[in-house]
């Protein structure tokens, strides 16, 4: 599919210049046709309206990996301002910013176009609000490089502080800790 195989000669020449039918092309063909109808069955009408045309399946994965190269970069840019401007609301859990923030940085990885770990990390300390600046003042100002995975637990365990300075008594449980 990806063309590292190339097709043989359709025909070969014998020693007294007689053309005929290479049986390794044959083969290839067969095979190749075989595996471009596999790829027809799966693919929707519009899609394969596209493609229906290409003689072999390289040409075939060739036009699909461009039709769908430029769709995921633009899906990329939309993710990635997305992350830029999501920010933790006030009636928004924690936890639920985290869920947020894992969904984009997941869809952005699906399509190849993964974000580092520090980035993630600094996209997260950016969209929280002001409650937590003392955390993301403390957390920014650690000798080592955060990670996003680093910061789940820190940021449960902030939010969890202030339920209880706002005297939810519910805030003495533990369960937000198991997510």
């Amino acid at each position: 599919m990806d063309g590292s195989y190339p097709p043989p000669s359709p025909t070969l020449t014998s020693s007294n210049g007689e053309t005929y039918l290479n049986p390794d092309y044959q083969s290839w063909l067969r095979l190749d046709q075989s595996v471009r109808s596999s790829l027809f069955a799966t693919l929707s009408l519009e899609v394969l309206v596209d493609i229906r045309d290409s003689p072999t399946t390289y040409h075939v994965w060739d036009k699909l990996m461009h039709c769908f190269q430029h769709s995921s970069m633009a899906r990329a840019v939309e993710l990635k301002q997305m992350l830029i401007n999501i920010r933790k609301t006030d009636t928004q859990t924690m936890d639920a910013y985290l869920r947020d923030m894992k969904t984009i940085t997941d869809n952005l990885a699906s399509i190849n176009s993964p974000m580092s770990q520090i980035d993630l990390a600094h996209h997260n300390l950016m969209g929280v609000g002001r409650e937590y600046e003392t955390l993301v003042t403390t957390l920014t100002q650690l000798p080592l490089q955060l990670s996003f995975d680093d910061l789940p637990p820190r940021f449960l365990l902030h939010e969890q502080r202030l339920r209880f300075l706002d005297g939810d008594d519910s805030a003495l449980s533990y369960p937000a800790l198991a997510a």
